[in-house]
C-alpha cells in the first residue's frame, strides 16, 4: 500500500528507477496507450490501492495471523510472478549486481510489508491509506540526504511540514482506538520510510533490470525471511480453518496488489503525465476511507477529517507547490 504497497506515486525519478528498464520491457503491451485505455489503467489502479488497506486487515483473521497472510500473499506473487518470468523466457540474473537490486527491494517487500501488516491490526484501513499518502515526503527526505536531491525548496519544505501536521492530528486522535492504535501508526509510517529507502537504495545502484524481474527477485530474497518470522511468530504452524474473506484477501492481494498493481503503476508513469499520475496518491486515501467507512464499518469523525485535510493538502503542495507564486523558489 502504499503504502504500502506501492512505491512513490508523486516521485517519478525515484519510482521509475525501481524498474530500471523500460516499462514496455514489462510485457504490458505498448499498444495499451490510447486515451480511453489510459483513463481505465488509471481507474483500475485507484481501485486496487484503494481497496488494498482493507484486503490486508481481511487477509488476517482469529485463525490466520497477519505473518501467514503477508507469507501467503507474498508465495502467491511469487508464483505469478515466476510463471511470468518463463513465459518471456527470461532467465532471472544472479549476478551481483542483481543481488545488489534484490536486496534493496527487498527492505520494502519484507520490512515496510511487516511493518504496515502489524500496524494494520491496530488501526482502522482508512488510516493505512492516509498515511501511505507521506510516502513522497518521506522518500523525497531520504532521496536529499542520499542522492543530493532537492527537497528543500519552500513548496516542499511546506508540503513537508504540512503533512507532518497532519500525522500529528492522526496521532492525537488514535488514542480513542485503543492502546496500540498509536503504535499501529507508528507502524504505517515507519512502513513509509522503509519503502522510500528501498526506493531510494534502487535509484543509488541504478540497475537496470526489468520491473517484473526485479519483483520476482526481490520476493524470492524475502520468502526465506518470511519462512523464519512464520516459525518464530507462529511456531511454523498453519491455520487449521480458513474464512472465505480472509483466503479470498490473500488471492487478490497476490495477484492484483503485489503484480497488477506494480504493472499498472510503471506503465501510467511511462504513458502519463507525471501530474496527472500524481492524482492516484490524492484520490487513493479518499476512497480508501470511503470504503473502510461504507464496506468495513469504520468510523471517522473530524479529528481524522482534519489530519486527511493537512496530509493531502501537503503531498498536494510537494508536489505542484512550484506553481503557487507564494512559494516559488527566489
Amino acid at each position: 500500500m502504499r503504502s504500502v504497497d506501492h512505491p512513490t506515486m508523486t516521485s517519478a525519478p525515484v519510482a521509475a528507477t525501481v524498474t530500471g528498464a523500460p516499462v514496455a520491457s514489462v510485457g504490458i503491451a505498448a499498444t495499451v496507450n490510447s486515451p480511453p485505455r489510459l483513463a481505465s489503467a488509471f481507474l483500475a489502479l485507484v481501485l486496487i490501492w484503494s481497496t488494498t488497506p482493507l484486503a490486508i486487515q481481511w487477509s488476517a483473521d482469529a485463525e490466520v495471523s497477519f505473518v501467514v497472510g503477508l507469507g501467503a500473499r507474498m508465495l502467491v506473487g511469487f508464483v505469478i510472478l515466476a510463471a511470468v518470468q518463463l513465459a518471456l523466457r527470461r532467465p532471472l540474473p544472479v549476478t551481483g549486481a542483481a543481488l545488489h537490486a534484490y536486496l534493496a527491494a527487498g527492505v520494502g517487500i519484507y520490512g515496510a510489508m511487516l511493518t504496515v501488516y502489524w500496524g494494520a491490526q491496530f488501526i482502522p484501513s482508512g488510516w493505512i491509506a492516509i498515511v501511505g499518502g507521506l510516502m513522497p515526503l518521506s522518500t523525497g527526505l531520504l532521496a536529499a540526504f542520499v542522492l543530493g536531491e532537492d527537497a528543500f525548496s519552500p513548496p516542499r519544505l511546506a508540503g513537508m511540514l504540512l503533512g507532518l501536521a497532519g500525522l500529528v492530528v492522526m496521532f492525537g486522535a488514535s488514542g480513542g482506538l485503543g492502546p496500540l492504535a498509536p503504535l499501529g501508526l507508528v507502524a504505517a509510517a515507519a512502513s513509509n520510510v522503509l519503502h522510500g529507502l528501498s526506493a531510494v537504495w534502487l535509484k543509488r545502484i541504478d540497475h537496470r533490470l526489468p520491473v517484473v524481474t526485479l519483483l520476482t527477485g526481490g520476493i524470492g530474497i524475502t520468502l526465506p525471511l518470511y519462512f523464519v518470522t512464520w516459525w518464530l511468530h507462529d511456531g511454523a504452524a498453519l491455520p487449521e480453518t480458513w474464512h472465505w474473506r480472509t483466503a479470498g484477501s490473500i488471492l487478490y492481494l497476490g495477484i492484483f496488489g503485489s503484480v497488477l498493481g506494480f504493472l499498472l503503476f510503471y506503465h501510467l508513469l511511462r504513458h502519463m503525465e507525471a501530474s496527472r499520475t500524481a492524482l492516484v496518491s490524492l484520490l487513493t486515501p479518499l476512497a480508501s476511507i470511503i470504503i473502510g467507512v461504507t464496506v468495513n464499518d469504520e468510523s471517522f469523525g473530524w479529528r481524522e477529517g482534519l489530519g486527511t485535510l493537512l496530509i493531502l493538502l501537503g503531498l498536494l503542495v510537494y508536489e505542484r507547490g512550484h506553481a503557487l507564486p507564494g512559494l516559488r523558489r527566489a
